[in-house]
């Protein structure tokens, strides 16, 4: 019998950008940053976006938190990120537009 594939996630730039900012300040201060401050840093005004977009991470297996408790996102080995970006099980989607000047 034929193997079939697990359909590759795809998360956006936006949420694979907040993964890096998570792990960076988390190296940083010894410690993940609050919905708050990543909405901050992102423009994110609301707490709920940033939590979906959390959630959304937790689901394809990026992060891991502890609901009801601040500070809690763990985010996944930059190499096993890489390397299932790499397998194709992981696929980031960019929006488009018009070109920009370099």
């Amino acid at each position: 019998m034929p193997r079939t594939r697990t359909p590759a996630a795809v998360i956006s730039q936006q949420s694979l950008d907040i993964l890096e900012f998570v792990r960076s300040t988390t190296a940083d201060q010894g410690y993940p940053p609050s919905l708050a401050e990543i909405g901050h840093h992102f423009g994110i005004r609301s707490s709920s976006s940033v939590r979906h977009r959390l959630t959304r991470l937790a689901q394809v297996g990026l992060v891991s938190t502890r609901p009801g408790l601040a500070r809690t996102v763990v985010v996944a080995d930059a190499d096993e990120v890489t390397r299932r970006i790499a397998a194709g099980e992981l696929l980031v989607a960019v929006t488009g537009g018009a070109p920009t000047a370099p």
